[in-house]
């Protein structure tokens, strides 16, 4: 896999970000996501440490931890810990508990099935011919998934 293609699919990851924090917190505009979120510097460093391990070169381990302590730093401009603490204090607020989230589901069933079968669509189409329809149906695969995740816990952001 050359550098370009990984970049192609790392585009896609980028648009599944989005839509799964535009799904999870039903807004138009992702939230809690930075212009660094999983930028070309990034990339380029996922690469690479997947290059280290295909050549299993003990002399580029350096390379390796520093491009992990790198990728690991940039979780955070994605707001994946942020949204995990909203959905965990919307729960301390609510019942979260299983007997609630799974006896709810039956008359959710209709919602969630409609997100399924868009996900279902789009990895039948995947990969898109060019970066930007792989992004795109990153996005609609991650909104859909954002979503059955908001409609599962009742997930409500104020």
């Amino acid at each position: 896999m050359t550098e370009d293609d990984f970049n192609y699919y790392v585009h896609g990851l980028q648009g599944f970000w989005q839509g799964y924090m535009k799904g999870l917190y039903n807004s138009n505009t992702p939230r809690h996501i930075t212009d660094l979120c999983l930028n070309d510097d990034i990339s380029k460093r996922i690469a690479n440490m997947i290059f280290v391990v295909k050549e299993q070169d003990f002399f580029l381990i350096f390379d390796l931890v520093r491009d992990f302590m790198a990728v690991t730093a940039n979780i955070d401009e994605c707001g994946l810990e942020k949204s995990i603490i909203e959905v965990e204090k919307f729960c301390l607020k609510n019942d979260c508990s299983p007997p609630t989230i799974f006896g709810g589901l039956a008359a959710k069933a209709f919602q969630i099935f409609d997100k399924l079968t868009t996900i279902a669509d789009m990895l039948q189409e995947f990969p898109g011919d060019d970066a930007q329809e792989v992004f795109d149906q990153g996005q609609s695969i991650g909104k859909a998934l954002g979503s059955m995740i908001r409609i599962i816990f009742n997930f409500q952001h104020h």
